[in-house]
């Protein structure tokens, strides 16, 4: 975006008391974004019976393995916002 509009984003975000997420967590919402992709990828071949080609999941569990990526970001997520809430009430 242009300078002009980023300082009158930034203005407005000031006034309103709005504070963008750090860019750690926008890293972890981006990653939880790819890995629902995945979810979704994951869950037409499971529905329409397609798997590997064969009607079968070669190797690990596939449904698991998606299953826990999202589970750990959701956490991840979870304790970065405790973290940034607590650093704000011991700045308050």
């Amino acid at each position: 975006m242009g300078t002009m509009r980023d300082r009158a984003i930034k203005e407005w975000q000031d006034k309103a008391g709005l504070q963008p997420p750090k860019p750690a967590i926008c890293q972890l919402w981006q990653q939880l974004q790819n890995q629902r992709f995945v979810a979704i990828k994951v869950a037409e071949l499971e529905m329409s019976g397609i798997r590997d080609g064969d009607g079968y999941w070669s190797g690990s569990d596939v449904l698991d393995h998606v299953w826990n990526d999202l589970k750990k970001t959701i956490e991840r997520l979870r304790i970065a916002y405790s973290a940034e809430d607590s650093a704000r009430s011991d700045r308050e």
